[in-house]
């Protein structure tokens, strides 16, 4: 079973996390609520729900929502009067993930966060957990919200590239169920390949077909159905 929790880490102390979505199998997400009501949960009170999962994908929010209080009265929320955050993410997180690690309980996970200043701290947490059970075990998620067009891309993928491991990447996303969103993968896919390619030309890695369309088709479709033990056909 996948899970989704969507976390915003604001308690510097690591007793407690604030929940903006609710904790349920994602084949039944088209049923929750468009924005979860925000809640205090204290770490204990967690742990029990998250001994149920075996993967769960967070990420880690830092947005400001509904920021202008009279559009806010005049056209309601959710209408485009977000921008992004900058809470502290590192320390929180990390005594978030080593919880779980002491616990034994750690699962699969894929970080996203909505602030570039966050790339190389998620990059670099997600491989402060890899355990060898499984290739990617954490992921360094894609660009997301404001930052899945093409600047915001190429920076998270540089980034993976610099202090991760891309050809375990798992790719793209398409998180708002909707149809015309999924020309973006096609957007993500000729960004990437336009990255590997200039890293060619530039001599910094083999100009070996057979190497980089492996890679390719991993970070594309591979990985992600590896990792989330997808029933589909191979490409």
């Amino acid at each position: 079973m996948l899970y989704e929790l969507g976390i915003v880490i604001l308690d510097q102390s690591g007793q407690s996390y604030r929940i903006m979505a609710y904790l349920l199998p994602i084949r039944n997400r088209a049923t929750r609520l468009r924005r979860a009501q925000s809640m205090c949960v204290p770490a204990p009170a967690l742990r029990p729900t998250l001994r149920r999962c075996s993967n769960f994908a967070a990420s880690c929010y830092a947005f400001l929502a509904n920021w202008m209080p009279t559009r806010l009265a005049e056209f309601g929320p959710d209408t485009g009067y977000d921008s992004i955050g900058d809470w502290p993410q590192a320390e929180p997180l990390g005594r978030f993930l080593d919880q779980l690690e002491t616990a034994g309980k750690l699962p699969k996970m894929v970080l996203y966060n909505v602030n570039p200043a966050d790339n190389y701290v998620l990059a670099t947490m997600t491989g402060n957990f890899q355990d060898g059970s499984t290739p990617g075990k954490l992921q360094f998620g894609s660009a997301w919200w404001f930052l899945d067009q093409k600047e915001g891309m190429e920076w998270q993928l540089n980034a993976l590239a610099s202090v991760g491991l891309l050809s375990r990447f798992v790719g793209m996303l398409t998180d708002s169920r909707s149809f015309m969103s999924y020309p973006r993968h096609e957007y993500f896919r000729r960004l990437l390949c336009n990255l590997i390619g200039s890293d060619v030309e530039r001599g910094e890695i083999p100009n070996d077909a057979g190497l980089l369309g492996g890679l390719i088709r991993g970070i594309c479709f591979e990985n992600a159905k590896a990792h989330f033990g997808l029933e589909c056909g191979a490409v």
